[in-house]
This record gives structure tokens, C-alpha cells and sequence, in this order.
């Protein structure tokens, strides 16, 4: 006990010298705030890396568990934050600890500030035990408004430090240089430098294609819309909950849609949008940071990968997510004025949906079609479609398959061929046309020669209210579920649906199935009870 109160008179003089030294620069309040926040942050990324079991409190009469012990701290500490008598004694040992940890220099602590860092030294402490409540009970939003607000923790600057900085010799320090100034130089650089460094080197290793960069970019660029642009090392395993927790609040095509586009995350969030993010999605953009920072490990440049393992689990049922046309959507959309008069701008318009609904296809996969692909088959006499990455004639290369089970060759379905298909694309052949649909393209800004075909059908189904979570790729789903409700998705069918052979026998050994088998045992088989024979292709 002597000793204590040795130790204390001790601080308590080194403190009265210190607010009695002149030669001050003292900090404001707003900095103070900034600083204690980042404080907290510290406290609470500590806090998170400590996997320990946190055991209850127990004595004779009672038995509290750790959250409700974070609470009574928290009463505790409110109970003293407005108490001047309270904040002078606490300054004795606060002052001397926030020095040490670097969080203020001597110089920048006063008679006029020392209460109000006591004060916000309190806050701070009071949010980080009703953090550490909530945290015990699995909840993680009271965190939120934390790691949304701006800090600036003071490094520390020790004794030891210096020392150690100045014997170091000029000839270790350039083989130092030597060694790690690259990967230093990236470390210490900016995040939005480093998800660009991250894309170029993708693409020269050849993981990624030209035209894939847009999306994974568009998944990379909400790290720095709502963590802002900080220094890549600094990003924590804090700052990567509050990103997922902030994804999940957010509108889908926050870019595009009038009501948020120009606006900061702040101010979309403040405006509580009704429609946010789905959990498939949000996952995905998890999974392409955790890439990212994955990638920065294994290149020596981190230390750890802060999102890794932080995808949101989705309870949803994967059969709930997929909505397939029923035969009532069907009638409205392929009996609309739109297919029986044609009154689409382009024949892209028209064909695709009609494609998809009878060959199970993607519609990136129909819409790079080259008028090749199209062809009767010599051996059957089937008409059939190729699916396939080759070049062009001209060895053009910029078809693009998800995988390589998308490589296949599916039966035209007699449907399609009475509706005008095959004499559409042989008059596209006639006409020297390279593609099927030619009128499709290409743009840096939007890859894919299936975004405007896709574009029009949302914009028909909207008009048509056709109810239920249903796009273009509901066509796919509207073919898989013929046959799943048959019991035909056999081998047969994924082969023709350009899926994995689950069995390694089916998938390692013999041939793959024949033109004439796939069109007899599976695709002449498809009928969704519609008469689609009256539905001639008009030539506009």
C-alpha cells in the first residue's frame, strides 16, 4: 500500500510539472475526440484478436458472465464522467498512461485541455465496455458508428525507439531498402493504390481476362467508398466488420439509380433505403477483398488478411433463391405485343429469351454466337448450336465460357426451329454477317455483349409485373426445373445444361454423349404446355 501511494505521488508530481511547463501547443477538443476514438478502435481490434474464453465473475452470492460485467463498468464510469473531483483524480494515472501509449505528446496536454482528455478518456472507455455487452451477446451494430467516425491516433514514441532508429548503420539501413523498399512502398501506400496494383497483377499473371476487370473493380471500389482511401497496412479486422455491416445497409446500384448516385455512404445510409443488398452479394464483394488481401500476403506486402472468413452465413434456402417462370409468366411475356407483332429494336431482343427458355443457355453464351456456331450437325441432321471459345474466322478471341463444362453442343429444339431461328441465322450467314447478332458490342465500360439484351428484357417483365425475384437467367432456371420435376437431371442433362458430371466414372471415362441421344432422350422431350408455333420471327 506504501508503495502505491509512493507510485502515485510520484505521477501526481510529474503531472503538476508538466501542466506548470509554458512551452505548450496544446491540442483542441475536435483532435482530442479524433484521437480517443482511435484509441478506441485500438482497444477494441485487441479486444478482437484475444480468442480467449471470457469467464463469468463469480463469489458466494452471485455469478455474473463477462458481458454483464462490460455493462456495470460502463454504469460505473457514466456515473463519473461529469465529475470534475472525479476527472482530477483519475488524471493522476490517465495522463501518464496515454503519454506512454503515444496517444498525446507532453507538450500537447494543458491546464485548459487535461479535463476535457479525461473526460473524452471516459467516453470512450464507457463505449468500449457497452461494445464488449453487446459483443457477448453476438450483437456487432453498436461498433458501427465507431469505425465510421474519423480518427488520428498519435504513434508512440518511446525512448527505446529513437535509440534503436539512430545506432542503426547507414549500410544496414540500404540493404534494408534493398530488401523491402517495394513492398514497403505498396504497405504504405493508399488502399485504392493497392486494389489497382492487385488488378494489374492479375492480369499479367493471366488469372484474369480484360473484360472481367470492370466487375471484380466494381466489387473493389466499395473498400474505399466506405473505409475511405486510408493506408492498406492499417486496414483492421474492425474496419473489415464494419465494411460488411455496412454493405448489408446499402441499395443495390447505388451508382446508377438517381435517388443515391453522387452520394457519399454517410448520407445513403442516413436516407435508411428500403431495398439493400442481398446476402449473395454482399458475400461476393467479402470474398473479393479477402482476395485481395490474400493476394497481399502471399506477396510479403501484409501481415495478415483482415476480411478473411467474414462472409455473412445466408440461411436462405438455395432452391428459395432460384425463380423459375411459371407457365402463366410465360404466356405474359411471349403473348405481349412485344414478341407477337416484334416490336423489339433489335432481333437480339427477341431471340435470346426465346434461346435460353429452349436450350437452358446463358445469356452471354447466346449473344457472342458467331453465325458458325449454328450449323446441321452431318451426323444426325440435327440443327445445333456450339457453344464454345474458339476464335472467329478472322481469329478474333473474345467469346468467353464460365467454365469449361460450357463448352457443349446442344440440339436446336424443333420450337425454335419453327418460329424462324435457323433461317434467321442462315440469313445471317448469307449476309456475310460474322455474328448472329451483329448489332451487339463491346465497350470498356461494359463488357459483355449480353448487357443490353438483358437490359431490355428487365425492363419488359417490369412492365408485364411479372411477380417474384425472375431476370433473364430465370429462363435457366425455368429449363433445369422441366427436368428436375421428371427426375431427368441425369448426366444426360448436365451435360446439355453445361454442368460437372458429378460421378468421376461419367466424367473421366468414355465418350460424350451424342448429338442425335441428347436431342431424343432430352431436349425433344421439352414441352411447357404453350403453343409457341403461332410466334413467327417478323423481319423488321
Amino acid at each position: 500500500m506504501e508503495d502505491y501511494q509512493e507510485l502515485r505521488q510520484q505521477l501526481k508530481d510529474w503531472l503538476v510539472r508538466l501542466l506548470e511547463d509554458k512551452d505548450k501547443t496544446p491540442v483542441s477538443q475536435s483532435v482530442i475526440r479524433e484521437r480517443m476514438n482511435g484509441y478506441l478502435r485500438q482497444l477494441l481490434e485487441n479486444d478482437d484478436r484475444d480468442v480467449r474464453p471470457r469467464p463469468n465473475v463469480k463469489t458466494p452470492d452471485f455469478e455474473l458472465t463477462s458481458g454483464q460485467v462490460s455493462l456495470a463498468y460502463a454504469n460505473m464510469l457514466t456515473s463519473i464522467v461529469n465529475d470534475p473531483e472525479q476527472l482530477i483524480n483519475l488524471s493522476v494515472e490517465v495522463i501518464p498512461n496515454l503519454c506512454s501509449e503515444g496517444i498525446f505528446k507532453e507538450k500537447e496536454i494543458s491546464e485548459d485541455n487535461v479535463l476535457q482528455i479525461i473526460k473524452e478518456y471516459l467516453k470512450i472507455q464507457v463505449t468500449n465496455h457497452k461494445i464488449q455487452e453487446a459483443r457477448s451477446k453476438g450483437d456487432y451494430l453498436p461498433e458501427q458508428a465507431v469505425f465510421a467516425t474519423s480518427c488520428n491516433p498519435c504513434p508512440p514514441v518511446l525512448a527505446k525507439e529513437v535509440v534503436d532508429k539512430d545506432v542503426v548503420s547507414e549500410e544496414d539501413d540500404l540493404e534494408s531498402d534493398g530488401q523491402n523498399g517495394q513492398s514497403d512502398s505498396v504497405k504504405n501506400g493508399l488502399l485504392s493504390e493497392f486494389v489497382e496494383k492487385y488488378i494489374q497483377a492479375k492480369l499479367s499473371d493471366g488469372k484474369w481476362k480484360e473484360h472481367s476487370v470492370a466487375d471484380h473493380r466494381c466489387r473493389l471500389v466499395n473498400l474505399v467508398d466506405i473505409l475511405g482511401d486510408k493506408v492498406v497496412s492499417k486496414v483492421s479486422r474492425e474496419d473489415m466488420r464494419h465494411f460488411r455491416d455496412v454493405l448489408r445497409r446499402l441499395p443495390p446500384n447505388r451508382m446508377k439509380l438517381k435517388e443515391y448516385r453522387g452520394k457519399a455512404i454517410s448520407e445513403i445510409l442516413e436516407m435508411k433505403p428500403a431495398t439493400v443488398l442481398n446476402i449473395k452479394t454482399v458475400n461476393m464483394v467479402i470474398e473479393a477483398a479477402s482476395s485481395l488481401f490474400e493476394w497481399g500476403v502471399k506477396e510479403n506486402i501484409l501481415n495478415f488478411n483482415p476480411a478473411k472468413s467474414l462472409s455473412v452465413k445466408d440461411e436462405r434456402q438455395d432452391i428459395g433463391l432460384r425463380d423459375a417462370f411459371d407457365e402463366s409468366d410465360l404466356k405474359k411475356i411471349f403473348f405481349c405485343n412485344k414478341f407477337i407483332k416484334n416490336e423489339f429494336k433489335y432481333p437480339s431482343f427477341y431471340w435470346t429469351p426465346l434461346v435460353s427458355l429452349f436450350t437452358g443457355m446463358r445469356l452471354e453464351e447466346i449473344c457472342q454466337l458467331n453465325c458458325e456456331d449454328v450449323y446441321e450437325s452431318e451426323i444426325s441432321g440435327l440443327f445445333v448450336i456450339d457453344v464454345n471459345a474458339r476464335p472467329s474466322i478472322d481469329g478474333k478471341i473474345d467469346k468467353t465460357l464460365k467454365n469449361k463444362n460450357a463448352t457443349r453442343i446442344i440440339p436446336v429444339h424443333k420450337t425454335l426451329v419453327e418460329i424462324g431461328f435457323v433461317e434467321y441465322c442462315n440469313k445471317m450467314k448469307e449476309g456475310n454477317q460474322e455474328r448472329i447478332f451483329p448489332e451487339l458490342n463491346k465497350t470498356a465500360a461494359s463488357p459483355k455483349y449480353g448487357k443490353q439484351p438483358g437490359k431490355s428484357f428487365g425492363k419488359l417483365i417490369r412492365s408485364l409485373e411479372i411477380k417474384g425475384s425472375k431476370t433473364f437467367h430465370s429462363f435457366r432456371h425455368t429449363f433445369s426445373d422441366f427436368y428436375k420435376k421428371k427426375a431427368m437431371q441425369n448426366d444426360l442433362f448436365r451435360q446439355v445444361f453445361g454442368h460437372e458430371i458429378s460421378e468421376l466414372a461419367g466424367r473421366q471415362y468414355g465418350s460424350k454423349f451424342s448429338v442425335q441421344m441428347c436431342y431424343d432422350e432430352l431436349i425433344s422431350l421439352l414441352d411447357y404446355g404453350i403453343d409457341f408455333r403461332w410466334l413467327r420471327y417478323i423481319d423488321r
